[in-house]
C-alpha cells in the first residue's frame, strides 16, 4: 500500500481464518461477488477449502506453492482445467517444490536437481563472496553486506570462512570440506530431519486433533541417515570428486 496508496479505496481487509467457521463472514455474497482468487495460503487444509468455494462459485483459481525464489503456482479455470484438488499439473519449467527437493523426494529428477542446486550452493556461493570481498576491499564489501539486514549475519558468516581457507589453501582443506559436507547434508541433516518426524510419526489435525494417518506413506518415504564408510565406493567417489572440485577453485595443483 506504500508502493500504491490509490489501492486504499478498493480494499477490504479481513483479519478471519477462511474455513466453515467463518462462513458467517464469508458467505455466499462474498464468494459471489469475486472476480477470481488468489492464493498463498500455507497448508493442504485451506488450500482444498477455497478451491471448493471456487468450483462452487465457478471463479478462476490462481494457486501458488513453494519453489525456493522462483514460486510456484498453478491456475484453475472452471469447466477449462481441473480443479486443485484434482491435482493440475504445474506449467513447464517450473520446477520441484523446495521442500520435496529437499526433505521428501521421491522420483531419481527430484534428486538430480537436489544435486544441480547443491553444486553453486557448495562452490559458487562460498568463492563468489570471498571474490567479492577481495576485489572491492573490507569497507565497501561490509557496507553493501549491511544493506540487507536478513541475510547479513550468514554471509558475513560464509565470507569469513572462506577467506581463512583462500588465506592458505590445501589438498587436506580441500578433502576436509568435502567430508564435513557428506556429514552434514548426508548424516546430520538427515538426523534431523527424522528427530522431527520418526518413522512411526502420525500427522494430527492442529484444531480437530484427528490422526490423519501415518505421516510417512505413500510418496513421502522414510530417510536413512549414512555413516561415512571409507569401503563405500558411493562415499569415497563423492569424497574424492568434491574435492577436485574444491581444489580446482583454489587453484591448486592435483598429484
Amino acid at each position: 500500500l506504500e508502493m500504491n496508496p490509490d489501492m486504499k479505496a478498493g480494499l477490504k481487509l479481513h483479519n478471519s481464518r477462511v474455513e466453515p467457521k467463518t462462513e458467517n463472514e464469508f458467505s455466499d455474497v462474498f464468494w459471489g461477488g469475486l472476480d477470481f482468487v488468489i492464493n498463498a495460503l500455507d497448508n493442504l487444509k485451506a488450500r482444498n477449502y477455497v478451491d471448493s468455494k471456487c468450483v462452487m462459485f465457478g471463479k478462476p483459481l490462481f494457486e501458488s506453492g513453494t519453489l525456493g525464489t522462483q514460486a510456484n503456482q498453478t491456475i484453475h479455470v472452471p469447466h477449462k482445467t481441473p480443479t486443485y484438488q484434482e491435482g493440475a499439473i504445474a506449467g513447464e519449467g517450473q520446477g520441484i517444490a523446495m521442500c520435496t527437493m529437499t526433505n521428501f523426494p521421491y522420483e531419481p529428477l527430484h534428486c538430480i536437481e537436489w544435486a544441480r542446486a547443491m553444486f553453486f550452493q557448495f562452490f559458487g556461493d562460498g568463492p563468489a563472496a570471498y571474490e567479492d570481498f577481495r576485489k572491492n576491499g573490507a569497507e565497501k564489501y561490509l557496507e553493501k553486506v549491511g544493506k540487507n539486514e536478513a541475510w547479513e549475519h550468514g554471509l558475513l558468516q560464509k565470507t569469513l570462512k572462506w577467506v581463512k581457507i583462500a588465506s592458505n589453501p590445501t589438498l587436506e582443506q580441500c578433502v576436509k570440506l568435502s567430508f564435513n559436507l557428506f556429514m552434514k547434508y548426508f548424516r546430520d541433516d538427515v538426523k534431523d530431519l527424522i528427530h522431527c518426524f520418526p518413522e512411526n510419526s502420525r500427522k494430527i489435525d492442529t484444531e480437530t486433533k484427528e490422526d490423519m494417518g501415518p505421516f510417512w506413506h505413500g510418496r513421502r518415504r522414510f530417510p536413512r541417515a549414512h555413516e561415512f564408510d571409507i569401503k563405500n565406493d558411493s562415499h569415497l567417489d563423492f569424497i574424492y570428486r568434491s574435492s577436485c572440485i574444491f581444489a580446482d577453485v583454489f587453484g591448486i595443483t592435483k598429484k
